[in-house]
């Protein structure tokens, strides 16, 4: 504008315009066009039933994952939002695919003794303030709940399961933990050191081998040359 111009140049500031109507020259054009982008990949997921008129909850969410996936200007090795804020803690604020169906679990002291155990919702987001839960549209209220137990309903994405050797893996870590750390007392306690050291040498030849699967199975990124 004039006014922008007139003020730069009153305090010796220099700049220069961008040719008018070649967009990609512009900063803010671009990242405009970027957000655009990757709101409509968002809503492009949501499920069919998602009433459209919340689409302004999930504003939050499109922003936080974009600045996951942008790289930092300052320090290319971490992401825009780790840069201002910290890693973020997908343990602590986990998040989910925007406009998926779900149920949320009725608390016993919040429901009738003979009504159902679980309402309809629309998961519109992470709740950052409370841990492990989650920012849900609840149908019946007409409201957004902060809600910690519930099932998911995707129907344009498959919820990430663990897979065999995943599980595999973890039961054996949990055997030699016990065996590392036996409690007091325990039934299932080996009565010898023989019985400890044999069961102990089973666990890490058989968690190396799930290792050596898993990291065959998992596919290698590409280097760009």
């Amino acid at each position: 504008s004039t006014i922008l111009k007139e003020f730069m140049e009153e305090n010796q500031i220099d700049y220069q315009l961008v040719p008018p109507n070649v967009h990609r020259r512009n900063a803010a054009e671009r990242a405009i066009r970027t957000f655009k982008n990757h709101f409509v990949a968002g809503l492009c997921s949501v499920d069919k039933d998602f009433p459209m008129h919340l689409w302004d909850k999930l504003l939050p969410q499109a922003e936080l994952t974009l600045n996951l996936l942008r790289g930092s200007r300052l320090n290319p090795k971490l992401s825009a939002w780790a840069q201002i804020n910290g890693t973020y803690d997908f343990n602590r604020t986990p998040i989910a695919p925007p406009g998926t169906r779900v149920l949320v679990h009725e608390k016993p002291s919040t429901r009738d003794s003979w009504a159902p155990h679980a309402i309809d919702g629309w998961y519109v987001g992470p709740a950052n303030n409370s841990y492990r839960c989650y920012t849900i549209w609840i149908r019946d209220t007409q409201a957004e709940r902060i809600c910690d137990t519930i099932s998911w309903f995707p129907t344009q994405v498959k919820m990430p399961v663990p897979s065999t050797n995943d599980l595999i893996l973890a039961s054996l870590l949990d055997i030699r933990d016990s065996l590392n750390n036996p409690a007091p007392a325990s039934p299932v306690e080996p009565t010898h050191d023989t019985h400890n050291k044999e069961l102990t040498q089973i666990t890490e030849i058989l968690t190396n081998i799930v290792r050596q699967r898993t990291e065959l199975n998992t596919p290698r990124r590409l280097r760009h040359l």
